[in-house]
């Protein structure tokens, strides 16, 4: 017969609301309260579902828990992120960071709980200063070694809010890559577009480089943290090889010293390559609405016509995209839901820390706008 809740009741002397509580990781309950129940329920062969689902954090319109998160960046680019947060115009003027925090932030100060950024050198410096937070979680922005993943668990519950989908045993939130590539592929190809280009420029030694001087060269391909639109690339292959061969979709990738090319030269050398292949692209879709900003700029200086010549899609969905002229089609993410869910994430962690390892996919949304043209076959 399957173990209930009530057993556990019955077990440790509580209510049976109290046990669910503990087993759901929502309401106030003590350390010894959530242990006993634990415990109890682990002796008994108790198996719940909320094991991999989260729980519920809201209840009557009010958070249960008073949570405290904080929030590192480290080296080079984390200061570099924290400086140039704002510099983005995406939705609501707010950068796709900002958009994250506010909704993260917003989220614990409705139960009196706060969010906390700070800027460390390395792992030793963030364990240092650790007391003196006392704070019931970590969400990472940032990419870093597994070596500091696992540091860092020993401190308090840890959320990758990002693409770094590689480390095993961490909870992750993240964007639907594969699906938003499914999305843009079914909104080019129903426009009759058989000849597509995928491009990024991925910048060494730059701010957002996962090479930074801390990192060990020696280390297991596994360790290594990944660049922010690994996950994106995997999903444009898993499209070209779906597609089959009526289709051409070539992906560039170009790697660039960040310190000898800006930007602009990168995304020029690569629309040289593009509009030399053979056949010629009708479609560009960037990594980055950066880039598909510049491609827009770079085939205008060149006498090309945008969607008339070429098609282009980006991704991030900034205000100066959809803003352009012609305003670019691109792939708006959901950063407020994502910010909103990491709370829910610590909480099933803080209630069963030996709970499987979640990673939470939120859909993406493609705003179509004047840059996609339609071929009419």
């Amino acid at each position: 017969m399957a173990v209930t809740i009530k057993d556990i009741a019955d077990t440790v002397n509580l209510s049976q609301m109290t046990v669910s509580r503990v087993l759901r990781g929502a309401g106030r309950v003590s350390d010894d309260t959530r242990r006993r129940v634990r415990e109890a329920a682990e002796n008994l062969g108790y198996t719940s579902q909320n094991q991999v689902l989260i729980s519920s954090r809201v209840r009557n319109g009010k958070n249960n828990r008073c949570l405290r998160i904080v929030m590192p960046f480290f080296g080079h680019g984390g200061q570099y992120t924290l400086l140039h947060e704002g510099d983005d115009y995406t939705k609501g003027h707010l950068s796709l960071s900002e958009r994250f925090t506010k909704s993260l932030r917003s989220s614990l100060e409705e139960s009196g709980g706060w969010l906390e950024k700070v800027l460390m050198e390395g792992p030793d410096e963030f364990e240092s200063a650790w007391p003196r937070w006392d704070a019931d979680g970590i969400v990472l922005r940032q990419s870093i070694p597994t070596a500091w993943i696992k540091r860092f668990k020993k401190l308090a519950p840890v959320v990758y809010a990002s693409s770094f989908d590689t480390q095993n045993g961490v909870d992750v939130v993240y964007t639907n890559e594969h699906r938003s590539a499914a999305n843009i592929f079914t909104y080019l190809s129903d426009n009759g577009h058989k000849n597509i280009v995928w491009f990024d420029v991925i910048h060494e030694n730059g701010p957002f480089s996962p090479c930074d001087n801390y990192f060990e060269k020696d280390m297991s391909i596994d360790a290594w943290p990944t660049t922010i639109t690994s996950v994106r690339h995997s999903a444009w292959a898993n499209i070209r090889f779906l597609a089959g061969s009526g289709f051409s979709n070539e992906i560039l990738l170009l790697r660039r010293d960040y310190r000898k090319y800006t930007l602009a030269e990168a995304v020029n050398e690569g629309l040289e390559q593009i509009l030399a292949m053979n056949p010629r692209p009708t479609a560009i879709v960037s990594a980055h609405d950066n880039i598909s900003i510049r491609v827009l700029k770079s085939l205008q200086e060149r006498g090309l016509s945008v969607p008339d010549d070429m098609s282009l899609v980006g991704f991030c969905g900034f205000e100066e995209a959809i803003n352009s002229t012609p305003s670019l089609s691109t792939v708006e993410l959901p950063m407020e839901e994502i910010g909103a869910v990491v709370p829910e994430l610590i909480e099933r962690r803080l209630a069963n820390p030996d709970a499987i390892a979640m990673s939470l996919q939120f859909e993406t949304r493609l705003i179509k706008g004047g840059s996609v043209k339609d071929l009419g076959y």
